[in-house]
């Protein structure tokens, strides 16, 4: 056994018992709070939308627009009909699960959206 893959086991047995799985939870919900959906000095969706118009995000995006009635939230839209909200949550499920390119990830995460990927 590996010294990576014990220190692996004893982990599994340290944690085997209820509190301290409530401790992993408490954890986890505490570095989700350290890390945001979206960054503090994000980018507006105004001025994304005028690097879409400017011909400077990826081809694969269509426009941004701002909150509407079925997102409160600025949001991605894409040229193959899906969408994406500023923090990573689907605009309309209805029209599939977007499926960015690394291009069209760098450039969300350059302006400070989608941190965490997309939430399903």
């Amino acid at each position: 056994m590996t010294k990576e893959s014990l220190s692996s086991f004893h982990e599994l047995v340290l944690y085997s018992d209820e509190s301290s799985l409530n401790y992993l939870k408490n954890e986890a919900s505490e570095k989700a709070k350290s890390n945001p959906d979206v960054a503090d000095d994000a980018t507006s969706q105004n001025q994304m939308q005028k690097q879409v118009e400017r011909g400077q995000a990826p081809k694969d995006v269509d426009r941004v627009n701002p909150p509407d009635s079925g997102c409160p939230k600025d949001h991605v839209n894409f040229k193959n009909g899906t969408s994406v909200c500023k923090d990573g949550t689907i605009h309309n499920k209805g029209h599939g699960i977007p499926n960015p390119s690394r291009k069209v990830w760098d450039w969300l995460h350059q302006n400070g959206w989608c941190m965490n990927g997309i939430k399903l």
